[in-house]
């Protein structure tokens, strides 16, 4: 009873390192435990750590479980971070899907489908061009024109000839 009280994922650490015959600090006891945890979160597993009685084995797996949750939730949100980091491509990937979708549905020739997927993909910048200008019409008109002049329309406006000259207030 009392011998199998003792004998923990702890103390049978403790016994295979210096064969037991050292008394560990609070904080050693702490690291060991961190490093247990961030074995089983991590799923690299043990082997020199392992849980030796029923109580260990239910909390090991407990801790399995509920480390399995959280990285699940930590890979969910660097995914919806990476997804989400062009809109405008994300935008227009779900139009590309739907194109797909049309082109399905309606059993088009296979030519009229490239044609068509081929086109989306050259208009891409277009695209990306039109959300721009969304996001620019919620700018102040003298942002707009800051960001216009930054952006080139100078070289453009130098390049026409009646419009060369231009007083740029």
């Amino acid at each position: 009873g009392q011998q199998q009280e003792r004998d923990t994922w702890y103390s049978n650490y403790v016994l295979g390192k210096e064969g037991g015959t050292r008394i560990y600090t609070a904080h050693e006891i702490y690291c060991t435990a961190v490093y247990f945890c961030a074995a089983t979160l991590t799923g690299v597993g043990y082997g020199d750590i392992a849980p030796t009685n029923i109580g260990e084995i239910v909390w090991a797996t407990c801790t399995i479980f509920g480390t399995g949750f959280m990285w699940a939730g930590v890979v969910g949100i660097i995914v919806n971070v990476v997804t989400d980091w062009d809109p405008d491509a994300n935008s227009f990937q779900k139009l590309s899907d739907d194109l797909n979708l049309l082109l399905e549905a309606r059993a088009l020739p296979t030519n009229l489908r490239t044609r068509a997927r081929n086109h989306l993909q050259e208009s891409f910048a277009v695209y990306r061009q039109r959300f721009q200008r969304e996001t620019l019409k919620a700018l102040s008109p003298g942002l707009q024109v800051e960001i216009a002049i930054a952006s080139g329309a100078l070289e453009v406006i130098e390049k026409v000839s009646f419009l060369r000259g231009i007083d740029q207030d």
